[in-house]
């Protein structure tokens, strides 16, 4: 099988980072005034907000890095452009 990359520019790179900080910014909401909305399971809100945005970080590196990101549902192939973009780290291994 062949590894799917989508290439990105600062632009790109931006728009992700964006969508990093938003996700994280939207958990905190929901663990601030979830009980006031009647968000149901709060928790795993948060916990989906949180893999939204790690997902979006490791774009933003993998793209600033390495110019691009992976594009596909293969997470080995993402994990793995993980490990290229930021060698020696721990990051990548907490994912798999």
């Amino acid at each position: 099988m062949t590894a799917r990359y989508a290439d990105m520019n600062a632009s790109a790179i931006r728009t992700r980072l964006d969508h990093a900080d938003s996700c994280l910014k939207v958990a905190g909401l929901v663990r601030d005034f979830g009980d006031i909305e009647d968000i149901t399971a709060p928790a795993n809100v948060i916990g989906a907000l949180a893999v939204m945005a790690g997902i979006a970080a490791s774009d933003v590196i993998c793209g600033h890095r390495l110019g691009h990101r992976a594009n596909g549902e293969n997470h080995v192939e993402a994990i793995a452009l993980l490990r290229a973009a930021a060698p020696g780290t721990a990051h990548p291994s907490q994912l798999a």
